[in-house]
């Protein structure tokens, strides 16, 4: 609504790191826009994911952190 605004925007999945286009998003929204690094919390995150393909598993993170019976 129009009492609430977006503070920043944060991209995720295969084409977040598009080249110029948080760059873009951001110009055009008036928003901070950055990509996701889903990993960044990790204290040994995988070497072998190249940093390009990182946000595609932000997802797959997000699932793999939940606790058994998290949805009740």
């Amino acid at each position: 609504g129009p009492e609430r605004a977006i503070a920043r925007i944060v991209l995720a999945g295969g084409t977040a790191p598009l080249k110029n286009l948080s760059k873009h998003l951001s110009a055009e929204l008036k928003v901070p826009v950055s990509v996701i690094d889903p990993f960044a919390f990790l204290k040994n995150p995988p070497a072998d994911i190249p940093p390009a393909l990182a946000p595609a598993f932000a997802v797959a993170v997000g699932l793999a952190l939940r606790r058994n019976r998290d949805w009740l």
